[in-house]
């Protein structure tokens, strides 16, 4: 599938000025010279620079325009489930990460991935684990940024 940049920066520029929104509602933590809105206003900041110099980059570009054209391989059900698990894939860790927590949904998520992409069974399985554990206690122990537990919560 091929999407003309302008469209693709188009959808980045509504995405950097809806993050410099939301990130001025960010309430300043007390005693702190910097908030937790400066991070994410700086990246939407650039972001949309980014964005505007795509589009205009891409207007300018002299040749035919097309605007969105889908590739004969999207009819293949290997490519179309490729193609169309990602956005499942955000969808069933939002929908499922409550009640499975963390770690369940990142091994379903991946396993489904892997193996629609061609890794082998024992491969994909055992890097779906090992990377979810990874990520899990990455976040958790050095981050200290809680991920949902889901029914682990008494184990993990």
């Amino acid at each position: 599938m091929k999407i003309h940049d302008s469209l693709i920066g188009l959808g980045f520029l509504i995405l950097a000025i809806a993050t410099f929104l939301s990130s001025q509602g960010l309430a300043p933590a007390p005693g702190q010279p910097v908030g937790p809105a400066l991070f994410p206003t700086i990246i939407s900041i650039v972001l949309a620079i980014a964005s505007v110099a795509l589009i205009v980059r891409s207007l300018k570009a002299s040749g035919p325009r097309t605007w969105i054209s889908a590739s004969q391989d999207l009819l293949r059900p290997r490519v179309l489930m490729g193609f169309l698990l990602v956005p499942i894939s955000v969808i069933f860790y939002l929908l499922a990460s409550g009640s499975l927590g963390f770690i369940f949904c990142s091994v379903i998520i991946l396993l489904a991935l892997f193996l629609v992409f061609g890794v082998r069974w024992l491969t994909a399985t055992s890097a779906s684990v090992l990377v979810s554990l990874a990520i899990f206690f990455l976040f958790e122990r050095l981050l200290a940024v809680p991920l949902p537990r889901g029914f682990l919560e008494s184990i993990v």
